[in-house]
């Protein structure tokens, strides 16, 4: 009973069908903006990644160390460089542990069906937990998809050790400051070194953990405020008075998750609570080629702040994103406007992706090339 209509719910609102067929050859572009100053620099990893990364620590480990040491070949880590990841890039880590067919199945409806009947007590556990909670709806209307939330619970401490892991190594190894992109988790609690505490009976949060150039993770994480209608099927809204302002060898550092980049709420916190030298936003587009299409516009609440429904079907995605998101709010900040803002790219079972890079220095815009099969990594001089 549980996994009836597990393809018309849980993940499957969330992660669309594109039809791509994965090849190994993935483009991959370089670009540098502005010049070593001395005052440090941000850089951009938009990474590529299959299903295959996630299924051990090591795997996945070896997957984003390959970044690292790019950047590091091209000159681009120094002692004051802060590194920046996409949104959801540990997301996908709920297949840790799997055997390895899980990897090579068709669709990821089917991926998470063999994840939840690999643990089927804990699985029908937490998908009992979940419905008996009570919650049918989440923010604006959003129905909860219990299933997908059961499947994150029973692999939550498991991918929480190892995104913290790998990237408390990549860190300290690199001696970097890092913005570990994102990965959904209930909300993460006293974080020491490798050590943390989750709040397993609450919801589930589009997580972001920082971590120092010595490993140690920032105790207080980042909860992305405005998840999608999609999300809110299995995610719960952060508070924005919980927003955090990290300070880090460049200077005081905030993120800004994806879609909350679209409201102007972030950036006038930011404003008010002294400016930000960096602003990081890992960001994630669920479809291959999305962002050359025509934008479909918003069809339900929440609404981007200045929503002009004209621009539906009229103008593309990409524009659409130079509109209403970062490019469209750095007019809130007085001070510094630096965006390094990278999106996921990869292929998982039968869901693709899109996006290219949008780097704002002090106000100027740079955008990265589009690439239907392709990474890129970016240094954005202070």
């Amino acid at each position: 009973m549980i996994f009836r209509g597990w393809l018309k719910c849980g993940l499957g609102s969330l992660l669309v069908l594109s039809g791509f067929a994965y090849s190994a050859d993935v483009e991959r572009e370089y670009r540098e903006f502005g010049v070593d100053s001395g005052r440090g620099n941000v850089v951009g990893l938009q990474t590529w990644t299959t299903p295959s990364d996630y299924l051990t620590q090591s795997a996945f480990d070896r997957a984003m160390r390959g970044y690292f040491e790019a950047a590091r070949a091209r000159g681009w880590f120094e002692g004051r460089t802060v590194v920046v990841l996409p949104e959801y890039v540990g997301t996908w880590l709920v297949i840790i542990g799997e055997e390895e067919g899980v990897a090579h199945l068709s669709t990821k409806e089917e991926a998470l069906q063999r994840v939840a009947l690999a643990h089927p007590w804990p699985f029908a556990s937490a998908f009992l937990r979940s419905w008996w909670s009570g919650a049918s709806e989440g923010a604006y209307g959003a129905k909860i998809r219990h299933d997908a939330v059961a499947v994150f619970k029973v692999k939550a401490r498991a991918m929480a050790d190892a995104y913290l892991t790998t990237f408390s190594n990549l860190a300290r190894d690199f001696g970097v400051t890092v913005v570990a992109g994102s990965i959904v988790l209930p909300k993460m609690t006293h974080i020491s070194g490798h050590q943390f505490d989750l709040e397993m009976s609450g919801p589930l949060y589009n997580t972001t953990v920082i971590f120092k150039p010595n490993g140690d993770a920032y105790p207080i994480t980042n909860r992305k405020n405005q998840p999608t209608p999609s999300e809110l099927a299995f995610t719960a809204q952060g508070r924005l008075e919980e927003t955090v302002k990290f300070e880090t060898p460049v200077g005081a550092l905030v993120v800004i998750n994806c879609a909350d980049s679209w409201f102007d709420a972030g950036f006038q916190w930011i404003e008010s609570h002294g400016g930000a030298e960096v602003v990081a936003v890992p960001s994630f587009v669920d479809v291959d080629g999305k962002m050359n299409r025509p934008w479909s516009g918003v069809r339900s609440a929440p609404w981007p702040d200045g929503y002009d429904d004209r621009d539906r079907g009229t103008i593309s995605y990409n524009r659409a994103w130079e509109k209403y998101a970062s490019p469209g709010r750095v007019h809130h900040l007085s001070r510094k406007k630096n965006v390094m803002n990278v999106f996921l790219r990869g292929r998982w079972w039968d869901l693709g992706s899109d996006g290219n890079s949008i780097v704002i220095q002090d106000g100027s815009l740079h955008r990265g090339r589009l690439m239907l099969k392709g990474d890129a990594i970016h240094n954005l001089w202070l």
